[in-house]
């Protein structure tokens, strides 16, 4: 292939990874609007994962979904760096998978110890909007550590563009923001 189709391919690509962000963007606000304004319009507003018989199963989930998700943000940009020098890639490309992982079975753990309590998606609207924000923050996660273990399995092969990794790490530095958001509006708020 010539320079100009490589330049040209990664462009779209980037191109593309922008706008797929953008929906993401777009999706993750609404939600989190939606939360925001039934949460603001509530004259009550219970929060089942504060309770104490669940507490102890949220607050590892919050502490472990956070270093799941820094942890992969970091090593895909560690990833992308030792591909852009050349320099030999390491068994932590997987990192990403376990991450997607960890975080998939922490959301599980969290979501089985508030239907045991009795909170599940119908016992309130702030359940409702607990499973639907931290389940779909859980989903792409899954998504992307699925990408993650595309990128990390044809990597084993040949090296893996830096531009692809460039979007990956765009894409978990998102899931980032949109956990972080999650956290401050859920938790401290």
């Amino acid at each position: 292939m010539t320079p100009g189709v490589d330049a040209r391919r990664t462009r779209a690509a980037d191109a593309g990874t922008w706008l797929f962000l953008a929906s993401l963007v777009m999706f993750y606000a609404s939600l989190y609007s939606g939360y925001v304004l039934l949460r603001a319009g509530s004259e009550t507003w219970t929060t089942p994962w504060l309770a104490r018989p669940i507490l102890w199963k949220i607050q590892p989930f919050v502490v472990s979904n956070t270093l799941w998700l820094v942890l992969a943000f970091v090593n895909t940009r560690q990833w992308r760096l030792a591909a852009a020098s050349g320099a030999p890639r390491s068994i932590g490309v997987w990192l990403p998978t376990m991450a997607a992982s960890g975080v998939a079975l922490a959301w599980t753990g969290a979501a089985d110890a508030m239907l045991k309590a009795g909170s599940g998606p119908a016992a309130s609207v702030a359940a409702a909007s607990w499973f639907v924000l931290t389940g779909a923050l859980a989903l792409g996660v899954l998504g992307g550590g699925l990408v993650a273990t595309w990128w990390a399995w044809r990597d084993r092969r040949s090296e893996t563009p830096v531009h692809a990794l460039r979007q990956l790490q765009r894409y978990w530095g998102l899931m980032l923001v949109v956990w972080f958001s999650i956290v401050v509006g859920m938790y401290f708020v």
